[in-house]
């Protein structure tokens, strides 16, 4: 909302109305209750269009500004031609350096034309580009903005907008193990992470692995030096070059987002963390894991010393240190007593291998020299229904012993002091076990109730002294050094491209612009042949537009032969939501999966009986595991805030209640998670339930602070929440109960938190595939330390890392290639959610052709793809449907192998429900011949009879609706199509979201009274049409399609088409309550209804004429927004500020839909003291609220009284039946003193139609 004084004093548009005479009443007011929410360049009528070459925003800002001005010249990424860069990996390249250095040079003459010329403006040149884009950012002072586009050589000046953040067992999981296994491991390929940089000294990442390290590189602090130079350090082997473009105060300097506080240098080294994770995942080395167990009886408490460096402290007889991670290498160590450093009872160069778990048994007496170590090699890889358990013997005076089952079987026979019996497999449980003299039945120990499990792996030791002290006794060791493996493609090489801040999760749009032609050309020297192979950016923007100019640079570097991946985003199961620039069409969109391991807890409520039974829909955290579960009463504690976790200074949220010795309730929102566990914690909760606070799946969340460790801690709905909330308030006692024993399995299902498609620009599947996203990764700053990294952030890498591994293996492959092999072969059985939806496919909407699996994508021969965007995955888009249509796709199919090949081609469904429909027919050949190393199309056919299509979800009230997922999968259809021979079987996921349509027009389009005052709408459609009348009140000019923006501007227009009104009733207890309804229409249609768009209507509630100002003061002004913030749940709501006191309310859902140019605002005529019979004016502006937050059109005043509007209808709504027909009267009130300024007549209001039909201006005399 923004208030626009400023605007209206230029226009100066105000008239003045007398009062009519009498009031002629239209039709009884339409009845809106069901929209109330529950719980409570501008272009003038007549004016001219805007500028395509100048961002409308730039036309309105004051002040010193930054742009990107794009100049004439194709980049050099264009001029390469397609594929460049796999020609330049074969040695076939056709463009020469030389040739690459001449057109950069063309270019560069170019802009030095240009920054000379600007300069003589004002202007001071930032940044130049001229791999991705040919363009300059510069710093210039708005008033000098249409002087610079009128430059010659200018295509356009946009401003800089910035983005957003968003393996031991995921490795294997996606077949990348078995593809290391085969001698891939990304070798040769070089993929560049554009993030928050790089810590290159962590030891996954190649680095000492040390602290030490760490403080070398990035020093102390962000104002360190250290962190702006290299110092030596930097490249390394794993991370061989890269660039800071960001520096460690934006946007936390003077200056917040602007680019003045940017400060590039040579060294990326990471600080927030974001980045070291991903490039972990992508590429990152082992680690190898040594921990000590302390068997010597006669020896004290021992240090153990690291290079001279304690890592283990004061380790008494009988204990077993934790595992420490170090990088691989040899290690001296040193046993010396705890606290001295003499006498030295052990010292031996050790050598630790990449990969390799080392168990130290210090066993032995001091006193007889007999001390020494056993150095034992740990099996972690346990079956999943077996425990693995073997016995070291480290008892000095104990002959050789047996150990069996109490009067039962040996396990470990003849092991003598020293020797290891060797893992063996047992089913989980509790066992009675006995120590024997060998080949005796002679027990010399017993060792009741020893408990495994399933999935584990165990080390029992005999440690002591036979009738000594301390006595003979048995230790048992879980031999579980949580390993994080190698990363997708650990054969590969970084490159560290710093454009995310140190500081905060924001990234900044000129440092990804420079950031892409820094991966284009790493060592700047003009040749492009040494572009990185693969991209990786972990970061985007929710509803992502094809304006954005990082998609549009990134979409060059894929036609130069650059594999492009990036992360969906984190925003949930809403139509439309997914994010650029993984939204655009040439990068791969990531979802994310659950991890191998992932289980849900369901919360069992045991009483009070009218509550009681199994909550399913929950999810956990990784910082307060369940443990071993819990049972407990529930208090609500209210929101739970600590102090401080807030603004720094906020007073903690008061408890509702005590939870000492109970199961904490606490409401999500406003700070993190975390803090309000620690304190429930801290005030001696058992547990706790976390209760969203948004409709919706339950999220998880990550550590924001506290200390660790927590109460177990379970996420549940608003739903469920609010379900034990209200048995509290009603005086029961609600018990509940959580085991680790009982849980759901999660994988090969979505996590809640990944975004759904389809794309918002094109209607397109995305994302096009999913993987895991919660792999145990390397934290920044830490020497070894590892952590689990969730989100579509970690999904990313994982697909780029999976695409290093299918170039290493096939170097031909253009981009093009890598995604369908990819996306082709990935495994479809990917669920919604086993513990609420058992058995539910998720839609292709949310995961594309499904869960990432390179092995198969190595190992394929073929590959399929649409020939209109090289996508392999098919979309045909929204379709508002009339009849019956037919909508065709090509399809390539390339044989990669050596033969010819006959293909059988098989289109099917993703639920049998939308097959039995017949709504939709997929039609294809039944067999293709693909001749060997070629390629060869068919025709994919899917024809929609909309008279069995489905009830469309949004045509009325779709405000409420537009953030439920759920609904756009009952009408949208999907499948596969499936391409298979005797060796190879892959598939296409295809997408249609076929609307019911209907066509309405009415005739005359003029009404003239007082003797044509009569319409009839007509349908020439097989479905009836939903129509909505209002009083014409503005109207405004199409804006020429030549001014509309392209791909990669940065900015959108939002055209005003029309605007009217009519009166409505609200039901309430006292009666019915006096409304307004605005609609305004547009053209061009929105995906989604709460971006681009933003539409304010100012209203004059006493028109009292300001002389001094030279208009009338506005009162009031009703905004659309998304209830909750940007990309909070989807859901439009119509809101009214009061511009006297700032008061806002906020009572109804806008009425609005998908894939519409058409909204229609709701107000209480109370709220503003207005009733039907009282005048007023108002004026409507449009904005883009997306990209520029600026205005685009605007229709002024307009004045109604609702009991007389100029011309009325005789229904405010109708039905028109399918190819048929219905009469409209209209009336006039000819009684006002003097015309009203506005144009009048009716706007129609087609709810059903195609784009471009959705309404119709009946203009009057």
């Amino acid at each position: 909302m923004r208030k626009l004084l400023f605007a209206l004093v230029s226009f100066g548009l105000v008239a003045s109305l007398t009062a009519p005479a009498q009031a002629t009443t239209g039709p009884q007011p339409k009845d809106v209750s069901g929209l109330l929410i529950p719980e409570g360049l501008v272009t003038e009528a007549g004016g001219s269009a805007p500028s395509r070459v100048i961002d409308p925003s730039l036309k309105r800002a004051k002040g010193p500004v930054s742009v990107v001005v794009q100049l004439k010249s194709a980049p050099l990424a264009i001029q390469n031609g397609a594929g460049f860069k796999q020609l330049s990996r074969m040695g076939a390249a056709r463009v020469t350096p030389a040739d690459q250095r001449a057109h950069l040079a063309t270019i560069s003459a170019e802009q030095t034309a240009f920054v000379g010329q600007a300069a003589a403006l004002g202007a001071r040149e930032i940044a130049r580009f001229s791999r991705s884009l040919n363009a300059v950012a510069m710093k210039v002072d708005a008033s000098k903005i249409e002087q610079l586009a009128s430059l010659p050589g200018v295509v356009s000046v946009r401003p800089i907008i910035n983005y957003q953040l968003d393996l031991y067992e995921t490795v294997p999981y996606i077949g990348a193990k078995a593809v290391q296994d085969a001698g891939f491991d990304g070798s040769g390929v070089v993929v560049a992470v554009l993030d928050s940089g790089i810590d290159y000294t962590h030891a996954k990442l190649g680095g000492a692995g040390t602290l030490a390290a760490y403080e070398a590189a990035y020093g102390t602090g962000p104002s360190d030096p250290r962190n702006t130079t290299r110092d030596g350090l930097f490249p390394t082997s794993k991370v061989i070059e890269g660039y800071d473009f960001v520096g460690e105060v934006w946007p936390r300097g003077p200056n917040g987002f602007g680019d003045e506080d940017l400060a590039p240098d040579p060294d990326p080294i990471d600080f927030e963390g974001h980045g070291t994770h991903v490039a972990d995942i992508i590429a990152g080395n082992d680690m190898a894991r040594v921990r000590v167990v302390h068997a010597s009886p006669d020896a004290p408490a021992v240090d153990i010393l690291v290079n001279g460096a304690p890592a283990i402290t004061n380790l008494a007889f009988g204990q077993i240190s934790g595992y420490a991670s170090l990088a691989p290498g040899t290690y001296n160590i040193k046993v010396v007593p705890a606290g001295a450093t003499t006498p030295v009872v052990f010292d031996a160069d050790v050598p630790l291998a990449e990969g390799v778990d080392l168990t130290v048994v210090a066993k032995g007496l001091l006193g007889d020299n007999s001390f020494g170590v056993l150095p034992l090699t740990d099996n972690n890889k346990p079956t999943a229904d077996k425990a693995r358990v073997r016995f070291v013997h480290a008892s000095p005076n104990a002959p050789a012993v047996d150990i069996a089952v109490a009067g039962g079987p040996v396990l470990f026979g003849n092991v003598a002091f020293g020797e290891v019996g060797d893992y063996i497999e047992v089913p989980g449980g509790t066992y009675d076990l006995e120590v024997r003299l060998a080949g005796t039945s002679t027990v010399v120990l017993s060792l009741p109730g020893v408990a495994v499990a399933n999935g584990k792996t165990y080390t029992a030791y005999a440690v002591g002294l036979v009738g000594g002290t301390p006595a003979l006794g048995a230790i048992l060791s879980v031999d579980d050094p949580s390993p994080t493996g190698k990363g997708v493609a650990p054969g590969a090489k970084l490159v560290a491209i710093k454009v995310c801040s140190a500081v905060s999760s924001s990234c900044s749009g000129l440092a990804l612009l420079n950031g892409v032609e820094f991966a284009l050309d790493p060592n700047g020297d003009g040749d492009l042949s040494d572009a990185v192979d693969v991209i990786n950016l972990s970061l985007g923007a929710s509803y992502g537009q094809k304006e954005d100019d990082l998609s549009f640079a990134l979409g060059n570097a894929v036609h130069l032969g650059v594999v492009v991946v990036a992360s969906a985003g984190n925003s949930a199961d809403r139509p439309y939501i997914t994010g650029s620039p993984s939204t655009q069409p040439e990068v791969i969109g990531v979802a994310q999966t659950a991890v191998p391991s992932a289980k849900t807890f369901p919360l069992v409520i045991n009483s009070p009986a009218s509550i009681a039974g199994i909550v399913r829909n929950t999810n956990t955290v990784e910082w307060a595991p369940i443990g071993s579960g819990f049972t407990g009463d529930v208090v609500y504690v209210g929101r739970g805030c600590p102090a401080g976790s807030i603004t720094g200074a906020n007073p903690e949220d008061p408890y509702l209640a005590n939870p000492a010795g109970k199961v904490a309730l606490i409401l999500r929102g406003a700070c993190a998670v975390s803090l309000k566990v620690d304190r429930a914690t801290k005030a001696g909760a058992i547990a706790v339930l976390i209760q969203n606070n948004v409709a919706g799946d339950p999220p998880s969340f990550s550590f924001g602070g506290g200390d660790l460790p927590m109460v177990p801690t379970l996420i549940i709905t608003l739903q469920d929440g609010n379900t034990i909330r209200g048995a509290l308030a009603a005086g029961n006692v609600v018990n509940v109960s959580v085991s680790d024993a009982v849980f759901i399995p999660l994988v090969g299902s979505m996590v809640a938190s990944s975004s759904r498609g389809p794309s918002y620009s094109y209607n397109a599947i995305k994302p096009e595939i999913g993987a895991p996203g919660a792999s145990v990764s390397a934290i920044a700053g830490s020497g070894t330390g590892v952590e689990a990294f969730g989100g579509t952030s970690g999904s990313a890498p994982m697909v780029a890392g999976s695409a290093a591994l299918v170039l290493q293996a096939h170097p031909d492959y253009a981009p093009r290639d890598v995604k369908a092999v990819l996306v082709n072969t990935a495994d479809a059985n990917v669920l919604i959610n086993p513990a609420t939806q058992p058995g539910v496919l998720a839609p292709i909407t949310r995961i594309g052709g499904g869960e990432v699996r390179v092995n198969r994508a190595v190992a394929t021969k073929t590959a399929a793809w649409s020939a209109s965007d090289d996508n392999p995955a098919i979309s045909f888009g929204y379709r508002a449907v009339t009849g019956t249509s037919t909508f065709r796709r090509r399809i390539m199919v390339r044989n990669y192998s050596d033969h010819a090949r006959t293909y059988t081609i098989t289109p099917s469904f993703r639920y049998a429900n939308d097959a039995a429909s017949g709504a939709v027919t997929p039609s294809a050949p039944a067999t293709i011949r693909v001749p060997a190393n070629s390629t060869r199309s068919f025709v994919l056919e899917l024809t929609v009879d909309s008279s069995k299509l489905p009830t469309w979800p949004w045509t009325f009230f779709g405000g409420a609706n537009s953030g439920t997922g759920a609904l756009l999968q009952t009408v949208e259809f999907d499948g596969y199509l499936t391409i298979s021979d005797a060796t190879d079987t892959i598939h296409l996921p295809w997408h249609i979201l076929p609307r019911k349509a209907a066509e309405v027009q009415a005739t005359p389009n003029r009404l003239r009274f007082p003797n044509n005052n009569t319409l009839t709408l007509s349908n020439s459609a097989v479905n009836n049409a939903e129509v909505d009348v209002f009083s014409l009140t503005g109207v405004s000019p199409r804006i020429a399609r030549g001014a509309l923006p392209g791909p990669g501007y940065n900015y959108t227009l939002i055209d005003l088409a029309a605007t009217g009104v009519r009166p409505a009733l609200v039901s309430s207890a006292a009666g019915p309550l006096q409304a307004v309804q605005f609609a305004i229409a547009t053209f061009g249609n929105r995906a989604h209804p709460n971006y681009p768009a933003e539409f304010d209507i100012y209203i004059d509630v006493d028109r009292v004429y300001d002389d001094t100002e030279g208009f009338g003061e506005f009162e009031y002004v009703l905004y659309n927004s998304e209830l909750g913030g940007f990309a909070a749940t989807g859901q439009c709501v119509v809101n009214l500020l009061n511009l006297d006191t700032f008061q806002q309310v906020t009572r109804f859902f806008c009425d609005a839909d998908l894939n519409s140019g058409n909204m229609i605002f709701t107000a209480l005529l109370g709220d503003m003291g207005l009733s039907f019979d009282k005048m007023f004016s108002f004026y409507v502006y449009a904005y883009d609220n997306y990209f520029t937050g600026n205005l685009t059109d605007a229709i002024h005043q307009q004045t109604v009284q609702l009991d007389t509007l100029p011309v009325y209808p005789d229904a405010s709504a109708l039905t028109v039946p399918a190819n048929g027909s219905a009469t409209l009267m209209a009336g006039m009130n000819d009684i006002w003193t003097e015309p009203p300024s506005q144009t009048n007549g009716l706007l129609l209001i087609y709810r059903d139609a195609p784009p471009g039909k959705e309404f119709q201006i009946i203009r009057s005399n």
